[in-house]
């Protein structure tokens, strides 16, 4: 798991571009590029592209948008998107809705940021994290989607998932 520190302390950046070798930081190279950065672990990341855009920063090394972090207890975590999850229904929304209304979460949430969506109907609160309150439009059929963003920093990648449920006639009230 990356730990967020500012005190980064880097021996060497070291970028090969068509054969030069050039200790810098903050260079943006173009065409066929390698970049390699000393992490304070004295782990290597690098990254390498055949007309490539190549760059180092202060904690990691990018190539074509695929970016490699140095980690402070030993290795680099990539820049992937992070996984699609169930979303599970804890308490189903019913209408008329009322008090509880849908409850919905997510199973093995571990780590992204989540912006959740619903189709028909409205989140009640908060539309962040790893659960929604839903208020129900009608009787039928919702979609709740999810959308997870990566938390290393310089990744901007990003999962979107979605689940349909349905909405019944509130069990608590006489017909």
């Amino acid at each position: 798991m990356l730990k967020k520190s500012n005190k980064f302390n880097y021996l060497a950046v070291s970028i090969l571009f068509l054969g030069f070798t050039h200790f810098s930081q903050g260079n943006v190279l173009e065409g066929d590029c390698s970049v390699q950065l000393q992490c304070p672990d004295n782990s290597i990341v690098s990254c390498e592209g055949t007309n490539a855009s190549c760059f180092t920063g202060s904690d990691y090394v990018s190539c074509n948008g695929q970016v490699t972090q140095c980690e402070t207890d030993g290795g680099p975590e990539p820049c992937t998107a992070p996984p699609v999850l169930d979303i599970v229904e804890n308490i189903p929304a019913f209408y008329p809705p009322m008090h509880p209304f849908g409850r919905y979460s997510l199973a093995g949430m571990a780590g992204p940021n989540y912006v959740w969506s619903v189709n028909y109907g409205q989140i009640l609160g908060d539309n962040t994290g790893g659960a929604v309150v839903i208020k129900s439009a009608s009787i039928g059929w919702f979609t709740i989607t999810v959308t997870a963003s990566s938390t290393v920093p310089g990744c901007n990648k990003t999962t979107t998932f979605s689940e349909n449920f349905y909405v019944e006639a509130d069990p608590r009230l006489p017909n």
